[in-house]
């Protein structure tokens, strides 16, 4: 059972099925037990036919689809999240008090999720000989959130993205920078 009073700073396995698996910091298994607390660095990862759910607190759940791998990195009153692989979907149920922060990383963009539901994915694809891109996706399904990345002249921009949109980046350079945004 997740208790109302949990904050920001309690994050801990609420489901899953199939093999999941959390490392820590330095590497190291960590067992997969019901209600299982996440420490800052834990990375999380589901294989093939696998889900996983983690309650970043009361009002914060992360769902992770198949072959997702996720980073949960905390403070008080702050979560990162830096997404590696996969796709994940984001329910936050309220907007965040001003001391809160949660920021969701990938290797392209950084995104603003308050009082929102989101659906974020990350896969590298194999482009030309020698080369690989990687494509990240952004698709709000109720309230806004904002994306901050690298356009393809390397200036950085904001885009707010509502409900029913989806934002796309290609980054074909495998550099972290956007070579397309569409």
């Amino acid at each position: 059972v997740y208790a109302e009073h949990n904050t920001v700073a309690t994050m801990m396995r609420q489901s899953h099925k199939g093999t999941v698996k959390i490392t820590d910091s330095k590497g190291k298994s960590r067992s997969v037990l019901e209600n299982v607390r996440f420490n800052s660095g834990d990375t999380v990862s589901t294989g093939k036919d696998c889900t996983a759910s983690v309650a970043l607190d009361s009002n914060k759940v992360v769902s992770m689809s198949e072959n997702s791998t996720v980073e949960f990195k905390k403070q008080t009153n702050a979560i990162e999240l830096n997404m590696k692989e996969g796709e994940i979907l984001f329910d936050v149920q309220r907007k965040l008090d001003p001391k809160e922060k949660l920021d969701v990383r990938t290797g392209a963009m950084s995104i603003d999720i308050s009082g929102a539901i989101v659906a974020l994915e990350a896969n590298a694809q194999a482009a030309t000989i020698g080369s690989a891109s990687k494509t990240e996706s952004l698709k709000v399904l109720y309230g806004t959130a904002e994306a901050v990345c690298t356009d393809e002249a390397g200036i950085r921009r904001t885009v707010s993205v509502p409900a029913g949109q989806k934002f796309t980046i290609t980054d074909k350079d495998g550099d972290g920078s956007a070579g397309e945004i569409s």
